[in-house]
């Protein structure tokens, strides 16, 4: 895919932006950068939460997050 040279590519760190284990987590975040996405080239990185045993703890509290 050729780089459209519109600009300085931007990358976003951000913990709060839509995925499929959380859809709804920061929408206000997503909309934000597809308007910054229409001036210059965007790459979102949403770093997920992981540790060893997490689908463990899940199965013994289900109300854990």
């Amino acid at each position: 895919m050729p780089r459209r040279e519109r600009g300085p590519a931007v990358v976003v760190l951000s913990s709060l932006f839509p995925s499929a284990v959380r859809p709804r987590a920061g929408l206000f975040v997503r909309e934000r950068m597809f308007r910054v996405a229409r001036r210059l080239p965007l790459t979102v990185v949403s770093p997920v939460p992981w540790f060893p045993g997490q689908g463990l703890l899940r199965l013994l509290r289900p109300g854990y997050r």
